[in-house]
């Protein structure tokens, strides 16, 4: 190979790696942003959905630079090899860039093929916990049946003219509709004890691990079933109280940050959210930025708690979040829990039934049907 060639064929695979490393030190920039107090990063920026959507990106962007940065390094190597002298040893090491080359582009190829599977919209364990009933209902958004688990308290049938509150609980990722018994469990003792006013509860179908916002490449309009199906059911077929603030969304972990998501995005439909150990990313759609795009629909409508253990790895930016949330002038509840983890059940533990279900309690009161 003529060393003109050799350079002309060299300069695409620099290029490529070059442009890759600058990829992956932004990628790193913003990680080490991430991991600091990014609360005030953001107030120093006033475009909340286009910052969100930037640091999106660049965090997407660091693995894939990375990728790429293989690529552009394998096919400098294999040019480069091509141009000496060819002996067996330096022939195999060309044939074991280029295969890393192709590799790699196969990798990014089914990576920005991915898509979340289509999930399941009929939980086929039918298991009842906790007095719970199974139920399933013919969703509009996608022409088909979707299952639920609903409490209906004791003295429902009894009391025909009586309307209660909703708590839709949310499972969190690897979680089933059954998840609600936790949830169940601390609720029924203080129902003994007449500690609490009696509330329906519906443990909702998490359908998939792809979150709770609706994907628009796949069939897979969790948001909208949840928002504009469910919750027209169960107004529709129970004796619900069927107002904003008289519906509650529970969940940890992906419940979570689907509590915050769907709250937050709909607070014309919910006025309460209970959000444990929620993961907190970036994002036009995240709670950073929704919780921007309608404060003034939220401040001093929406009862918010957040609870977090102290073991749980992103507690840096659950502060962050809840000082933006001062920073907005919304009011909420936030708490560390001394030893717990990333989960809901040592959170549960260490609250106690009163202060668990004393927060839907003191949201749900003076509640006029």
């Amino acid at each position: 190979m003529k060393p003109a060639q050799f350079v002309r064929l060299r300069i695409p695979g620099i290029t490529i790696a070059c442009a890759a490393f600058v990829g992956w030190l932004a990628y790193l920039v913003a990680a080490w942003v991430d991991s600091r107090d990014s609360f005030y990063f953001r107030l120093m920026l006033s475009d909340w959905d286009s910052i969100a959507a930037f640091a999106e990106l660049f965090h997407n962007l660091g693995p894939l630079s990375m990728l790429i940065a293989g690529a552009g390094l394998g096919l400098y190597a294999a040019v480069w090899l091509w141009s000496r002298p060819r002996t067996p040893l330096r022939r195999t090491l060309t044939g074991l860039c280029l295969l890393i080359v192709f590799a790699v582009g196969g990798i990014i190829w089914l990576a920005s093929d991915y898509k979340p599977d289509e999930g399941t919209w009929v939980e086929p364990d039918k298991e009842e916990p906790e007095g719970s009933l199974y139920k399933t209902f013919q969703s509009q958004s996608i022409a088909g049946p979707v299952s639920y688990l609903i409490y209906l308290p004791e003295g429902y049938d009894r009391l025909p003219l009586k309307r209660y509150p909703v708590v839709y609980h949310l499972p969190g990722s690897g979680g089933r509709q059954g998840q609600v018994r936790f949830f169940l469990a601390r609720l029924r003792r203080p129902l003994q004890a007449a500690l609490t006013e009696p509330m329906i509860v519906i443990g909702v179908n998490r359908v998939t691990d792809a979150g709770y916002q609706d994907w628009p490449d796949v069939r897979l309009p969790i948001e909208t079933v949840i928002v504009r199906d469910l919750v027209p059911h169960i107004d529709q077929t129970y004796r619900t109280i069927p107002r904003r603030e008289a519906r509650a969304l529970e969940g940890g972990s992906m419940g979570g940050m689907g509590a915050l998501h769907l709250g937050l995005k709909f607070p014309e439909v919910f006025g309460v959210i209970s959000s444990l150990c929620p993961p907190l990313p970036g994002g036009p759609e995240s709670a950073w930025s929704l919780a921007a795009k309608n404060s003034d629909s939220i401040r001093g409508k929406t009862r918010i708690r957040l609870l977090r253990g102290t073991e749980d790895r992103p507690l840096r930016r659950s502060r962050a979040y809840s000082a933006f949330l001062r920073h907005l002038g919304i009011a909420h509840e936030y708490q560390e829990i001394q030893g717990a983890g990333h989960g809901i059940h040592r959170i549960y533990e260490q609250l106690g039934d009163g202060q668990v279900i004393g927060f839907f309690d003191e949201a749900f009161k003076n509640l006029q049907p």
